[in-house]
């Protein structure tokens, strides 16, 4: 028998095309290698499902070519997702710009997905695909089974966990699509433990710049949080994306963003005047974890902090102290890696397919969805939002091209 189609993946952008083409009546199958489907999704947004953002602007993407994906992100945006889910009862909702479910839960999002599941899943890993005579042949566990188009929703390297270990890839270099770089994206950053010393498990608000050479790329506030080796949380999520490639990388961070600075200065003063004689490393508590405020008063005064007392801090070390509370600098060393990152940077370089498409510009029938092309969004729903814009163009290509056929 030769089908329609064959999906090969299913994780998000597979069973948002699995559910189109149910819904137009195109045959199909669908190969997940795992033991059941989207597993990845469960993680999206910390488990709470973020699938999309308010502001999709282009800047929020990243690759090779990131006008690549232009057409679909404006054609199949997020308000389009949203009647995409409003259709199986599942309502998003806005938090600080970013899409969720209204339960706020990720598994709402894959139980609305797989739903309508028609028996069409295979759960077998695929390890070849042809092409000859017009037809597509992928094998499957040993079998051989036939389409007039494949899908490739295979992910990439990232995560492993969930089956995504680049391996796919190898399934597309026969067709002459040629693979960039590939590095770990939105993932934790590794710093010299000097500069993260004693700060384990703290999580501050706070702002945090990323700079290569000395130059400023981005900037973003939210979370910080200080790990075993290095940094973590949605701030350094967000600028590993751009951290990747850097020449001498480092980030700076201002704890005191949101505060007035004036005000911190008199503040201080007033405990130095009401406090004469406790001792500095108490100094910053208050304005920022003791723990934070321990080590900023280290840094100023060296190994003999414990002795300073608070009347000895004049306002001139006050004002350096702030100082090193707006503009804390961490030298970044690299990154905790693909097991450990959730998007993969790099990918099928996308001057060999179709932007409006999705479809090989080398293999008729043959289309790309998602993460598997060198396509990757910065942290905050705009992966997935790519995933679905991605998966939509390609399902209009296919089934345009099928009713086209069976008229």
């Amino acid at each position: 028998m030769v089908h329609s189609v064959i999906i090969v993946g299913g994780g998000f952008s597979g069973l948002v095309i699995m559910n189109k083409f149910i819904e137009s009546g195109v045959d199909f199958l669908l190969f997940e290698k795992n033991d059941r489907l989207g597993k990845k999704i469960l993680a999206t947004g910390n488990g709470r499902g973020n699938i999309s953002n308010k502001d999709l602007s282009l800047n929020h993407y990243h690759g090779s070519n990131p006008s690549f994906c232009e057409y679909a992100i404006k054609t199949y945006d997020n308000r389009h997702i949203a009647r995409f889910f409003e259709k199986m009862g599942i309502i998003l909702t806005e938090e600080n710009g970013r899409l969720y479910p209204l339960s706020k839960q990720a598994n709402a999002i894959l139980d609305g997905l797989r739903l309508s599941d028609n028996g069409s899943v295979r759960f077998a890993k695929v390890t070849d695909v042809e092409y000859n005579d017009g037809i597509f042949t992928v094998v499957a566990d040993g079998k051989e089974y036939f389409a007039k188009n494949v899908i490739m929703c295979v992910g990439g390297k990232s995560s492993p966990n969930f089956g995504t270990d680049g391996t796919a890839y190898n399934l597309v270099k026969k067709f002459g699509h040629k693979i960039t770089p590939l590095y770990p994206s939105l993932v934790q950053l590794t710093a010299p433990k000097e500069s993260i010393k004693g700060l384990k498990g703290i999580k501050e608000n706070a702002k945090v710049t990323a700079y290569s050479n000395g130059v400023k790329l981005a900037d973003v506030e939210g979370d910080l949080l200080f790990t075993d080796n290095g940094i973590s949380g949605n701030t350094v999520f967000y600028l590993s994306a751009y951290l990747v490639n850097a020449k001498n990388p480092f980030v700076t961070v201002d704890y005191l963003y949101n505060v007035n600075e004036e005000v911190c200065k008199k503040s201080l003063a007033s405990r130095r005047n009401a406090y004469p004689d406790l001792t500095a490393e108490s100094f910053l508590s208050g304005l920022v974890h003791s723990r934070i405020s321990y080590k900023t008063v280290s840094d100023l005064f060296g190994t003999d902090f414990l002795k300073v007392k608070y009347k000895e801090i004049d306002d001139d070390k006050i004002d350096k102290l702030i100082g090193l509370l707006k503009n804390t600098e961490i030298k970044i060393t690299g990154n905790t890696g693909f097991a450990n990152s959730q998007v993969t940077k790099g990918g099928i370089d996308v001057n060999q397919v179709n932007n409006t498409t999705m479809e090989s510009k080398l293999q008729k029938g043959l289309y790309f969805c998602g993460e598997v092309l060198d396509v990757d969004g910065d942290c905050g729903g705009y992966n997935l939002q790519w995933a679905y814009s991605s998966a939509m163009c390609a399902y209009k290509s296919v089934i345009d091209r099928f009713l086209k056929n069976k008229d």
